[in-house]
């Protein structure tokens, strides 16, 4: 793998900005990253914030959305290969008694199964939508804290054999990047920092977000700041990455 630092920088073909403008909604921010053998070429439109902010360039920064659980699922190699955990390590024996969720059918819920979707956990923890929906529009996940987390997986009920079939979960991700951060000792932002993007040369991929450099999401007819605080599933879903980065991300 060739770092991105190390290919040439192309500008874009000249009829390349109008082509994409002429495809964007209005008020729409958007960066590019085009890596193509030794050579890299970004294309930029539209500024950070719906009708102000600066103009996006290739080190503005991205919610990456659910492109996050790949960092979680590398953390978790990372931290198996130094013998931290296991991959078949059962999540029950990283929770407290009374915060454990109750498997009906089959073996336990492994470590493993979280990082596959294959743990039977739902999409979202119970009583999360409920949570969430005064600020579904601004910030769902901000106000879902550790304590919330727990709750819910003393409520779980796992009717499906643990490893027998794929279920996508926020859920079971979000665990996972408790349990790693816990085992660890440290916050799941700073401990993705320090052994998963800053080893990797990525420092423009973070948790928190920064209001000088990253682009506000929005809907019509106002703003949507979705990653305002990721709350306790941001191991699932709060990276936020500057194309310059993603770029580099994509070719390891």
């Amino acid at each position: 793998m060739t770092p991105l630092a190390e290919t040439a920088a192309r500008p874009p073909h000249p009829a390349a900005p109008a082509a994409l403008a002429a495809t964007m909604p209005p008020r729409t921010g958007l960066c590019l990253a085009m890596v193509h053998g030794q050579a890299h070429t970004f294309l930029t439109h539209g500024r950070t914030g719906r009708t102000t902010g600066e103009p996006v360039n290739p080190d503005t920064a991205f919610e990456v959305g659910s492109i996050t659980k790949t960092f979680t699922a590398l953390l978790f190699a990372e931290m198996a290969a130094r013998g931290e955990l296991a991959y078949s390590d059962p999540i029950d024996a990283h929770l407290p008694a009374g915060h454990r969720p109750a498997v009906l059918h089959g073996g336990p819920v492994t470590l493993l199964h979280l990082a596959t979707h294959t743990s039977g956990l739902p999409r979202l923890p119970p009583g999360m939508l409920l949570n969430a929906l005064p600020a579904w529009s601004t910030n769902p996940y901000g106000g879902y804290s550790g304590e919330h987390l727990l709750r819910a997986l003393a409520r779980t009920r796992i009717r499906a054999r643990p490893g027998s079939r794929v279920r996508y979960s926020n859920y079971g991700v979000g665990v996972l990047g408790r349990l790693l951060a816990d085992t660890a000792g440290m916050g799941y932002p700073q401990l993705l920092n320090q052994r998963v993007c800053a080893p990797l040369g990525l420092p423009g991929t973070r948790c928190a977000p920064d209001p000088l450099t990253q682009a506000t999401g929005h809907r019509r007819g106002g703003h949507c700041r979705r990653g305002a605080s990721p709350g306790c599933l941001g191991p699932a879903r709060s990276a936020q990455q500057a194309a310059t980065w993603h770029a580099s991300w994509q070719r390891i």
